[in-house]
């Protein structure tokens, strides 16, 4: 049922879907240490700790089911199209929304609030990885990259948890990069329409995909001039 496999294509493709789940992760970050912050000092790394561990278990629930619905037109119509509007919103209204979150009252509510903020702030990081393996597979065997996407999420915790201050000077250093990771949520969200009528990507399609990863990669490292 596994059947899962190696190559040299799975390395970028990884390092990408990594570096994505870092620069998403900020928002995510930001949102727990508000839900975090109504419970009294000494019980806050006690929750973040019981909520992140448990957030794991529930993204590996979630990369499993949408491996599989993704093969229902419908689902991979929405995801594409749900990407994109993620990209497109973030670009046109630069992701500047105001954060609402609930008041959990108690040390149990608070945990259960940082796993279900995770899990909505994992849909676009699931879809992106599936989209960026390929969707094609034969159920009930799982798409034979899924680790890739397995992954790549488990490192969004991590990089949530303890890396957020790295990412955060990176874009302070790199202005466009956040730009440009939205961009390439955008372009993965067009690889899962297209994949939508086109089940057998030709191997041009596949490289003009990469063409445009590394373009909007390069984008994102390019400074801003000064004023």
């Amino acid at each position: 049922m596994l059947d899962q496999t190696f190559s040299l294509i799975d390395i970028p493709r990884l390092f990408t879907l990594i570096f994505l789940e870092g620069i998403l992760s900020l928002d995510n970050a930001l949102a727990i240490a508000l839900i975090v912050r109504r419970l009294p000092p000494e019980k806050r790394q006690k929750a973040l700790f019981i909520g992140v561990a448990s957030a794991v278990i529930l993204r590996a629930f979630g990369v499993l089911s949408a491996a599989y619905l993704i093969q229902l037109f419908w689902v991979q119509l929405l995801g594409g199209l749900y990407l994109i509007y993620l990209s497109l919103s973030h670009l046109t209204l630069r992701g500047k929304f105001n954060l609402i979150t609930p008041k959990p009252k108690s040390f149990f509510g608070t945990v259960v609030m940082i796993e279900l903020t995770d899990f909505v702030f994992a849909v676009d990081s699931i879809l992106a990885g599936l989209a960026m393996i390929g969707i094609v597979f034969h159920p009930p065997n799982l798409p034979p990259k899924i680790w890739i996407v397995y992954i790549g999420g488990i490192s969004g915790l991590i990089l949530m948890r303890f890396a957020a201050k790295i990412f955060t000077g990176f874009i302070e250093r790199f202005p466009r990069l956040e730009m440009g990771s939205h961009l390439i949520i955008g372009w993965m969200g067009l690889k899962l329409l297209v994949e939508v009528w086109v089940k057998d990507v030709p191997l041009w399609g596949e490289s003009l995909f990469w063409v445009g990863i590394v373009a909007f990669f390069a984008l994102g490292f390019i400074k801003k001039r000064s004023k």
